[in-house]
């Protein structure tokens, strides 16, 4: 259904939530899919039994790139052993300059060709709330919170990027509550090299909507005309 409405990628979850999917499913809906359409894979890096899911469907050749949950410092390989050469997309959450910044000092600190092809950028917590957040649960993962589906900060975003923040940045995946009636306005601010949505063209978790899936796509393109 997504493909006849012009999208240019899907993503297969295998992180969890309502949108998950096992191997055999994503079978099925590569068999359903044009070739023009991109296949990205979500993944969580530590999870190891996803990864051996996701193997067989990476061997194929289908997967175009790997969509990467959970990166936790800058020593964490990009590279997953045995797989081919592939695209990583980094999913990093933001919300104000500091997060902004803090994604800049990950990237410097990456070793040479340890460099995600891709940034996506979700919204997170505030610095100050995910400070307090992290007080209050010891062990909570700061490089964890974030992802409340809130929108993200697109004008925020396109400041720093007129500053030069972002000049050393791989090309940005923008995310963050995008819908049909705000992406084109994100897209002229920030201009990413890509957009992702997925609650924002759904009727009810998990399940897409067409027409919204349509409105989506056709506003996503004419906002780079």
């Amino acid at each position: 259904m997504v493909a006849k409405a012009g999208v240019d990628a899907i993503g297969l979850n295998f992180v969890g939530g309502p949108r998950q999917i096992d191997a055999g499913k994503a079978a099925l809906i590569l068999d359903a899919l044009p070739q023009n359409v991109e296949v990205w894979a979500l993944l969580k890096v530590c999870d190891a039994h996803a990864s051996e899911i996701v193997r067989p469907i990476v061997q194929t050749g289908r997967i175009n790139c790997i969509q990467m949950y959970g990166l936790p410092n800058a020593s964490h390989s990009m590279a997953v052993e045995g797989w081919p050469e592939i695209r990583k997309a980094a999913v990093r959450h933001v919300a104000d300059e500091r997060s902004v910044a803090e994604v800049s000092a990950w990237l410097t600190e990456l070793k040479d060709g340890n460099q995600p092809d891709l940034i996506l950028l979700d919204a997170g917590l505030t610095s100050a709330t995910r400070d307090a957040a992290a007080e209050t649960d010891k062990n909570a993962d700061p490089a964890s919170l974030g992802g409340t589906g809130q929108e993200l900060n697109w004008r925020m975003l396109a400041k720093q990027k007129k500053a030069g923040v972002l000049k050393d940045w791989p090309p940005l995946v923008l995310a963050g509550g995008l819908r049909p009636e705000n992406v084109a306005e994100a897209v002229k601010l920030v201009q990413p090299a890509w957009v992702d949505t997925s609650s924002g063209v759904e009727s009810t978790p998990g399940k897409k909507d067409r027409c919204l899936v349509e409105a989506f796509v056709l506003a996503a393109k004419e906002s780079q005309a």
